[in-house]
């Protein structure tokens, strides 16, 4: 699962990449903007946070803290061997991170450097 968010008043938008969503849900997504520095630092990210948790209709309580600490918890090795790997966000829209990702898939590894390029000379590559 994808997930593109606009921090208010920034210039580009968070995607945060949900590997196992259909087992992890959109509980999941929430911690992963912590990975971020610019997370955190405003007074309003956790109502703007908060916000988002109700208008996604989730059940339960909004409690930050114990989603971090849950999340970190889980890049450890667990007694059954289980580790999470790190999130990964972007700071691009998701066009531009599912451009990315379609490219990793086809053996690119620096789809960065696509972002920059016209359409038509793309669509030479394609």
């Amino acid at each position: 699962m994808l997930y593109e968010i606009w921090k208010p008043y920034t210039d580009l938008p968070y995607t945060s990449v949900i590997r196992n969503y259909s087992k992890r849900g959109h509980i999941a997504f929430f911690p992963t903007l912590y990975i971020c520095n610019s997370w955190g630092v405003s007074r309003y990210d956790l109502p703007f946070l908060s916000f988002i948790w109700k208008q996604l209709d989730i059940k339960g309580d909004f409690d930050m803290d114990k989603m971090l600490k849950e999340a970190t918890e889980k890049c450890y090795p667990s007694s059954k061997g289980e580790v999470e790997l790190e999130p990964k966000v972007y700071r691009r829209t998701i066009d531009d991170v599912l451009l990315i990702l379609q490219t990793q898939q086809d053996g690119i590894q620096c789809a960065h450097v696509f972002n920059d390029i016209p359409e038509e000379i793309k669509k030479r590559f394609k």
